[in-house]
């Protein structure tokens, strides 16, 4: 239910009032602020205190949402204080729950101009990054994020730090994923990308830098120029197998040391991939056999869209 109660100054254009609302729908009281989206889901009970005039209105929100939803997560004990002055938004307080994590944002909103604005988050599930980042695979564990928010709507700018434990990517575990990303001008440099798991008393790890530009995370191919490609340099060389179940849907588990490093280009639709990968004593379960790969060597080179191997090896049962 929603009750109003206000006035306009026809001469002056000057308005007040207050709107209460109850059992709202968050996502359509946040319309009102030009922040309407399809992650965030819910009821809110809350007041929009108006001012200002017709032109230039001023409105402030506070609300309380008891349980609410982020693509698919559920949220509770959700507190809103926001201000609008024309077309200047102020985020006073954002914060609540998720699980056993919590959330908070904080900062300034120009639709017009310039962005200020931090957002912080502690244990929160990872599944919801991957979820708002717009990526069709499952991610395990919790999550500590850091964000800072700048530049402006149309071309925005983010520093962002992330750090995932006792998580992994679809049937893929690993222990930590650590992350350092920049975003300007379309482009996610990333600084800093490295994967750790501990296995046999060894802890082994995967790294990556390069740049993610934006057209290549929702695009494909077509039209797409060298500096609109993923640039992405991965080490390999102190990682093991166990990480391929992350690269492909059809392998159950991998265990065994690799050697190598890979450059990712093209699209995350259509990715490309140079370089080379080599291992030995691995081992592979498929999920289409019901008996592992063992004792294998490889010797592989990747060139774009054609794969050479140059040694592949090892038993299946009592085969070779």
């Amino acid at each position: 239910t929603y009750g109003l109660t206000a006035s306009v100054n026809t001469a002056s254009r000057a308005m007040n009032g207050r709107m209460e609302v109850k059992n709202g729908d968050i996502n359509a009281l946040m319309a009102i602020f030009n922040l309407k989206n399809e992650a965030l889901h819910g009821r809110i009970n809350g007041v929009i205190d108006l001012g200002g005039t017709m032109a230039q209105p001023r409105a402030h929100l506070t609300g309380f949402v008891d349980k609410g939803e982020l693509e698919g997560y559920a949220l509770s004990s959700i507190y809103i204080d926001a201000d609008l002055v024309g077309r200047v938004i102020t985020l006073n307080r954002f914060n609540g729950n998720q699980d056993q994590g919590v959330f908070a944002a904080q900062g300034t909103v120009d639709l017009d101009g310039p962005m200020d604005a931090r957002f912080s988050a502690k244990n929160l599930q990872a599944g919801i990054l991957a979820r708002l980042a717009g990526l069709n695979v499952s991610m395990k564990g919790t999550m500590d994020l850091e964000a800072q928010v700048g530049g402006t709507v149309t071309d925005p700018s983010a520093d962002v730090s992330v750090a995932v434990n006792g998580g992994g990517l679809g049937s893929s575990a690993f222990d930590s994923l650590t992350g350092l990303f920049n975003l300007r001008g379309g482009v996610i440099q990333v600084n800093q990308l490295i994967v750790q798991k501990a296995q046999a008393g060894h802890t082994y790890k995967a790294s990556a830098y390069g740049s993610i530009p934006l057209k290549a995370i929702s695009g494909d191919m077509e039209g797409l120029g060298a500096e609109d490609q993923l640039n992405l340099r991965v080490s390999l060389d102190q990682a093991d197998l166990s990480l391929l179940p992350i690269l492909s849907k059809e392998v159950d588990w991998a265990i065994g040391e690799t050697d190598g490093s890979l450059i990712v280009s093209g699209t995350l639709a259509q990715p490309l991939v140079r370089g080379t990968l080599s291992f030995k004593d691995g081992a592979l379960k498929l999920k289409a056999l019901s008996l592992p790969f063992t004792d294998m060597r490889a010797d592989i080179a990747f060139e774009c869209n054609r794969v050479s191997i140059n040694e592949f090896s090892g038993r299946l049962g009592r085969g070779q």
